[in-house]
């Protein structure tokens, strides 16, 4: 911490800290070509580059011992040490509002959806990245409205299993990439919940106790903003297995890694990007806070 402070004392370079490299990678990207001053201004730093030891984490109280939760910790000191000016804190929403949690501070922001991933998931997008994977049938916008719609119902459906999992821990819920549970009619992709919770193989919680849990969580987060329930993973995969069903190009080609990157490659591209809560948060910040 001392060196961060050394560092801020000398160069005054505002630093941003984010949970781990594809926000990094996002964010510079989003650095170069979208040609924001104050944002172009701001050093990307994640708690790899810090030394956030576990004794840190127990100082703060932090529950868990995730890159999130190092960013937390990390910011949470810089704040005791009277830095605010310098730093700031970004982590992913993820399920904290689902489970009442809330780590925001002067020193520490949320993205407004569930994660990074989510500020490039659109009809758009979708279509942008549909045509790299030569996906040809979603280049009409009925097919790719109805492909998106179904993703985003499919990854709710997997929130309310990550719900249930982070709140009956007791449990030892085993989440999984089984396929079997999905199925693609058309431009429609379809989870079958009871399925799919079936293979997660409960190891003290009965099947019947599970399903009943996740069913009420789906009740639940029913009226909840479809992009705070999107897991950034279960979109790399859901999305990733459409788009091998539908390409007429080698399924082999379609990986997670690389569909997420032409999703980046794309997002950052777009000018309503920087009208998002967030980013004019970071903008006012390195203009005038700091």
């Amino acid at each position: 911490m001392e060196e961060l402070l050394a560092r801020w004392a000398l160069a005054k370079i505002p630093t941003l800290f984010v949970e781990g490299e594809f926000d990094r990678r996002f964010l510079r990207l989003l650095q170069a070509e979208n040609g924001s001053r104050s944002l172009s201004r701001l050093d990307v730093m994640t708690p790899a580059d810090v030394n956030a030891p576990a004794a840190l984490l127990a100082k703060h109280a932090v529950p868990g011992t995730g890159e999130k939760q190092r960013v937390v910790a990390i910011s949470r000191e810089l704040e005791m040490l009277g830095a605010a000016g310098g730093f700031l804190g970004v982590v992913d929403r993820d399920l904290d509002s689902f489970l009442g949690l809330n780590f925001e501070s002067n020193l520490l922001s949320y993205t407004d959806h569930s994660c990074f991933e989510v500020y490039l998931w659109s009809p758009e997008s979708l279509k942008h990245v549909a045509k790299v994977f030569k996906a040809d049938s979603l280049s009409d916008s009925r097919h790719a409205a109805r492909l998106y719609e179904s993703l985003n119902d499919s990854c709710a459906k997997l929130t309310a299993v990550r719900v249930v999992n982070e709140r009956r821990p007791d449990w030892e819920i085993k989440l999984h990439r089984s396929e079997s549970s999905l199925s693609l009619d058309g431009s429609i992709l379809s989870l079958n919940l009871p399925s799919y919770v079936s293979q997660c193989r409960p190891v003290r919680g009965s099947l019947p106790q599970v399903q009943e849990a996740v069913a009420q969580v789906c009740r639940e987060l029913a009226e909840a903003d479809p992009l705070q329930k999107i897991n950034g993973h279960d979109l790399a995969w859901l999305l990733m297995y459409a788009l091998r069903a539908l390409t007429i190009g080698p399924r082999r080609s379609v990986e997670e890694d690389v569909v997420m990157n032409s999703l980046v490659a794309l997002g950052v591209e777009s000018d309503e990007l920087l009208e998002e809560p967030l980013f004019a948060h970071m903008n006012r910040w390195a203009e005038n806070g700091n």
